[in-house]
């Protein structure tokens, strides 16, 4: 399965976050797995991360087309993107994240059998919730996992990444709407000096 690149990610229709019950005091849930492409991570990846945080002792953070070559839907590696993560969690959050690349796959099967793989490894054999948003069309891989109960979102801010990228690299002075300071400030330090990389996100 292939991520699907969202023009509107203001409902975050690729994410998703997978939880099992304890008997933790202060949260009903001890994981959850967060899915999405993260292109870049922006504002509203962030709070629904930390909305998930406020229910689980720990968060899995799956990012999807990890095996995709750079191009300008997909200008930020793994570890560009992992970083931008890091950065925006505080230091007692990112206790609590765990990030694993997944790679996009040409049958559904194949992609649903790596993200229960890693759920999984991090999570054993519990129950599982899915949260996300029912969008449009793209959001069918919220009915891939009938055993899996579903718990939707809601959406608060209008954010688009496509948006995000493409004024990125067209004005690199401005911090575009949607985007963290902290994430904008590490991109201009690590990424505009990078003529191979910018020849991808200009186009």
């Amino acid at each position: 399965m292939k991520l699907p690149v969202v023009n509107n990610l203001k409902c975050l229709c690729y994410v998703g976050i997978f939880a099992f019950l304890t008997g933790c005091s202060h949260n009903s849930r001890t994981g959850c797995i967060f899915i999405g492409r993260f292109q870049p991570f922006h504002q509203e990846h962030l709070r629904i991360l930390q909305n998930g945080l406020k229910n689980c002792q720990r968060t899995l953070v799956i990012l999807g087309s990890a095996n995709s070559p750079l191009s300008s839907k997909n200008p930020f590696t793994v570890q560009e993107r992992e970083r931008m993560i890091r950065i925006s969690l505080t230091e007692k959050e990112n206790k609590r994240v765990f990030i694993t690349p997944v790679n996009d796959f040409k049958k559904d099967q194949e992609w649903l059998e790596a993200v229960k793989a890693a759920a999984r490894k991090h999570f054993g054999n519990s129950s599982i919730t899915l949260l996300g948003c029912a969008k449009d069309q793209s959001s069918y891989y919220l009915d891939l996992f009938p055993d899996w109960s579903l718990d939707l979102t809601t959406i608060e801010n209008s954010i688009n990444a496509t948006d995000i990228r493409a004024n990125l690299f067209t004005n690199w002075n401005h911090c575009p709407f949607g985007l963290s300071d902290k994430v904008y400030q590490w991109l201009m330090e690590n990424i505009t000096n990078d003529a191979y990389r910018l020849r991808y996100l200009s186009k």
